[in-house]
Parts: structure tokens; sequence; C-alpha cells
């Protein structure tokens, strides 16, 4: 798991100088980072996933199970980000979801499975279950199990070759991607980054991430200002889809950047996008 906190210190100089944060927001994420990383280091001692898929998504969101030994650290886990949440987000109560899952009424499964099924109808359900908002649902439960997602998908990822992979979702844990990569020394190769599991993959150059529309006439992109070419917006206005890119220059690769930080970073352009009209699954 890339160490997300190395990466945000380094970004602090930057967002002072922008005035991205306050310094309560900057504190809250190094603190969920170092949630990552403690309990990565955790469960990647043990199997995490039982009923791996030997097709992709090798984690099968209809039949994949936590091993017994990661249940019982997933409830560790669970207290400790729904506290740190609450304590840096006034007004934000997740007792409901911790009763529930603590007396059983309600499974780890059953609260990341609807995501990984992208059926967001049942997303809204249970999350109102929970007495939680869409949003705040979705944030806790990624957040909150994210760590045991990329140690699950990096011990999938030696026995699998996703070279011809060619879908808009992570062929590990079949997430949505949360950003893409441009890469200059890869001869301009594009690549998908996965929002819980922070797998990596190529994707078709000219196609939209959300339905794969390729024609040139009803897909593009914009940037937030002439002066930033780093950054950009895909969109089609086919499904009226888009994803943010990093184009990462010759002279870098792509070790150089943490795109979960860069997801954090360019917040702006998700306003941007959702201003014209865009949305992103």
């Amino acid at each position: 798991m890339t160490d997300h906190r190395k990466f945000w210190e380094k970004k602090k100089v930057e967002i002072d100088a922008e005035e991205l944060f306050t310094a309560g927001v900057y504190d809250f994420y190094l603190l969920l980072f170092d949630y990552h990383n403690r309990y990565y280091e955790k469960c990647r001692e043990h199997s995490v996933l039982k009923a791996v898929s030997p097709e992709p998504p090798l984690i099968d969101s209809a039949d994949f199970f936590f091993s017994d030994q990661v249940r019982s650290i997933l409830s560790d886990a669970l207290g400790d980000i729904t506290s740190l949440i609450e304590k840096h987000n006034e007004g934000l109560d997740f007792s409901v979801l911790r009763g529930n899952v603590s007396g059983k009424m309600c499974t780890p499964e059953d609260l990341i499975r609807p995501l990984l099924q992208h059926d967001m109808e049942k997303v809204a359900a249970v999350a109102g279950e929970q007495k939680l908002g869409v949003e705040e649902f979705i944030f806790l439960v990624v957040n909150w199990m994210k760590p045991f997602f990329v140690a699950a998908a990096e011990a999938c990822a030696d026995s699998y070759d996703d070279e011809d992979w060619q879908e808009n979702y992570c062929p590990l844990c079949g997430s949505y991607p949360d950003m893409a990569e441009i890469v200059d020394k890869l001869e301009g190769k594009r690549y998908l980054h996965c929002s819980l599991c922070e797998h990596r993959w190529m994707y078709v150059r000219i196609s939209c991430t959300v339905c794969g529309n390729n024609d040139m006439q009803s897909i593009g992109y914009f940037t937030a200002s002439e002066a930033e070419e780093r950054y950009r917006i895909d969109y089609c206005d086919k499904c009226k889809g888009y994803i943010k890119t990093l184009r990462i220059p010759k002279l870098y690769d792509s070790s150089s950047f943490d795109m979960v930080i860069e997801n954090i970073m360019t917040a702006y352009l998700d306003s941007a996008a959702m201003e014209k009209g865009y949305f992103r699954p």
C-alpha cells in the first residue's frame, strides 16, 4: 500500500500557499492515512478474503467473505475510524452503524457489497438503515475497508495478468476508478486508478471511462485554467460522465505521484465538472 501520509506531507507547502484546506482538514487526512497504514499492516499478515474468483473481477461481489481473523480486525478498525471521523466532523454520528455491526444485524460484507455491485439504490437504502447520508456512508465504508481491500488485491494481483483487461472497472475488486493518468514516458498510455483497492490498469486512450463511448464528436476534455495543463477533465456528452486526469511528463514516472492524494487535491475539478452538468459514478 502506498504511504499516503508521506505524499500528503509533501503537499503541505502547496496546500498552505494556495489555501486549499484548513489546518483541521489537513490534520484529519494525516490521521486517516495513519489509520490506513496501521490496519494494512495488521491485515496483510492474514488471508484477507474467502471465495476469490478465478475470473475478473477476482473479488466476486456476490460471493466474497472476509476471513475470520480479518473480521476481528475489522471490528476494531470500525471503532477507530468512526471515532476519527466524528471527532473532526461535528454532527456526524455512526452509533447506529456500530450498533448494527456489533449486534450482528449487518455484516461488513452487507455494507460494502452494494458499492462493489454499483447498485446505488441499494447503497442509498443501506445508508438510510444506518441513519446516514449516502456521501457520509460511502466515505466511511470505503476508508474503513480500503486497507483490507488493498491487501487482498495485492495478494490476488500476483496470480493475474490484466494486460488485456479493457473494462472501466477494476479487474481485482470491481470498483470504479477515481482518477486516470496519462504517462508521456510510456508513449502516452492511459491508466485508471481504483478508488477502493488502488490497483492500476491500462485503459483505451480515446474512450469514455463511464460508458465506453469512443465517438470523437461527443468526447473531449477541458482544463480548469489555461495555465494548468497537468490536470484536466475528460468528459462524454453521450452519458454526461467524466473523470479527472493527471498528465505525467516524460521526466517523471507514476511512482512520483500518489493518485489518492491527487484526487483529494483536485476536488475543485469535480466542482468544475458538475457545474457543467457532468457526473462520475
